[in-house]
């Protein structure tokens, strides 16, 4: 597999490439560029299998670089050391990304997702949901990474997610259940806009809501039919998430 690394930090560079070469041997490191200009050049002229990407450059985004390349042929690991903002919309999109100091196990977790990853017509759908997230747009979808492919919901389409342990099921409104690897929380920070965390163990999307039973923490009754209870120290805060809506 052909890779580009694209960083402002020469260190950086060096270090992920001393990386890739002692423990993702099948990984060549065709040219590296410390600019968003030489990046386009040398992703233009290599055509990798993936790039490995910062976000922020000075000057520019590694945004800049991929806004060159509208249909990509290549596959994404955004590296970073911060940006929450940046990382919710990557997390929409479920495009892959690793935190500086890279971690070993990640880098070759990302690595091998890397070669598993050759459907097109997805990877353009991720670019799509990926941009919105970037540029203001309101959110209508989500890319969730089940078992064995990757998921575009709707998100008007998700009833609620279940937690068990450190999987979550994704509950549908056409009776459909996905289950992921990925915890509640994650999902909690990236969907706060239009859903509430009532319980420990379930989020819930408040434009499915059908009807709310008082009492010391009171229930939710979904459209879907499914009773959810809301524990009492949320139930101040769930009521006056419900007020606004």
């Amino acid at each position: 597999m052909q890779v580009v690394i694209i960083d402002d930090d020469p260190k950086a560079v060096k270090g992920l490439s001393n990386l890739l070469n002692e423990y993702c041997k099948n990984v060549l490191v065709k040219a590296a560029s410390q600019t968003v200009e030489g990046g386009i050049k040398a992703i233009s002229k290599y055509q990798p299998d993936v790039v490995f990407l910062d976000i922020e450059m000075n000057p520019g985004t590694g945004f800049d670089v991929l806004q060159a390349f509208p249909e990509p042929k290549f596959e994404v690991i955004f590296t970073t050391a911060y940006d929450e903002y940046a990382i919710k919309a990557i997390r929409y999109s479920a495009l892959d990304y690793l935190i500086k100091p890279i971690n070993v196990k990640d880098l070759i977790r990302s690595v091998e997702m890397g070669y598993k990853k050759k459907d097109e017509r997805l990877r353009l759908e991720q670019y799509k949901l990926l941009q919105s997230g970037l540029f203001g747009k309101k959110l209508n979808r989500i890319a969730i990474p089940s078992a064995e492919e990757l998921v575009f919901l709707d998100i008007k389409d998700i009833v609620y997610l279940h937690a068990e342990n450190n999987y979550t099921y994704f509950n549908l409104s056409n009776g459909k259940r996905i289950l992921v690897s990925t915890t509640l929380k994650d999902y909690e920070n990236l969907l706060n806009d239009s859903f509430f965390r009532v319980h420990a163990s379930f989020l819930i999307n408040l434009a499915h809501i059908k009807k709310y039973v008082k009492g010391l923490g009171g229930y939710v009754v979904m459209n879907d039919g499914s009773s959810i209870n809301v524990s009492a120290r949320r139930k101040a805060d769930f009521l006056k998430m419900i007020k606004k809506k």
